[in-house]
């Protein structure tokens, strides 16, 4: 039977190597009488049916082993990688800024307060040494304004702080797009190779394929010609011996009729 391969949605009948010889009914020589040894002969071997010759059977060989050689069915081993870095990207949230989970503005903030306070107590003690040591309220608002200068300088900062999360984001999506073309592109190298490896299996499979039936073909044709040859020979041999047969019996009445014996060799 015919086996049907099917690699990458290409259909392709193909010679199973189970068993070449082609069944061929014997030739019908029963009773041919006169044959020679040799036509005898080579008319029983061609009789019995196809026999594949070594050609062909190391043709049919090479053929199942190229058949049976199919690359088997493409297994990425980036997929993995591949999904989980897509679902990475895809599932990223929208940008957003919350300076009390900013560590940075949380090391700012407690830097320009500790500098302020400092400032603060620093004028308040400048203030009260102009009046011989006692508190006045000009002390107090010269010692809250100098903290409330720190504290706007930290303030000033929140938009460049605020740049700086948005930079650190866009970054790393762009290092999750990167991570995901690189693996990507390995992606691809690896089913390229894959691809050539199933074409050089399919080339060769068809250049087996194309060898084994040249050669299955023209090794039947030259039986078919053989065995037709032979049916000829013999039907030949035999029609000549039934001639020279019948010349025999001719002369052998002819003999008994004028009263004598046939020698023994014209009645054989």
């Amino acid at each position: 039977m015919a086996t049907t391969y099917d690699p990458n949605k290409k259909t392709t009948q193909t010679q199973p190597a189970a068993n070449v010889n082609k069944a061929t009914p014997q030739a019908n020589y029963t009773g041919l009488k006169g044959l020679s040894e040799g036509t005898s002969a080579a008319l029983g071997k061609y009789s019995q049916g196809y026999q594949a010759s070594d050609a062909v059977t190391q043709a049919q060989s090479y053929l199942n082993n190229v058949v049976a050689g199919k690359p088997a069915d493409y297994q990425s081993q980036y997929k993995g990688q591949l999904d989980s870095l897509y679902q990475q990207v895809m599932s990223r949230p929208q940008f957003s800024y919350d300076l009390g989970s900013d560590m940075l503005y949380q090391q700012y903030k407690d830097q320009y307060t500790n500098l302020g306070r400092n400032a603060m107590q620093d004028t308040v003690a400048q203030a009260s040494a102009l009046t011989g040591g006692y508190g006045n309220s000009y002390a107090a608002t010269a010692g809250s304004q100098a903290y409330q200068n720190y504290l706007q300088q930290l303030n000033n900062m929140v938009p460049e702080l605020y740049q700086a999360a948005l930079n650190r984001y866009t970054q790393e999506g762009n290092d999750l797009m990167t991570r995901y073309g690189m693996v990507s592109d390995l992606e691809n190298q690896e089913y390229g190779r894959y691809r050539d490896s199933v074409t050089d299996w399919q080339n060769e499979r068809e250049f087996a394929n194309t060898d084994y039936w040249n050669k299955y073909n023209a090794d039947y044709s030259n039986y078919q010609t053989m065995l037709n040859y032979y049916n000829q020979m013999a039907q030949q041999e035999n029609a000549d011996y039934n001639t020279n047969r019948e010349m025999a019996l001719n002369q052998a009445m002819a003999i008994i009729q004028t009263g004598n014996m046939p020698s023994q060799s014209l009645l054989k």
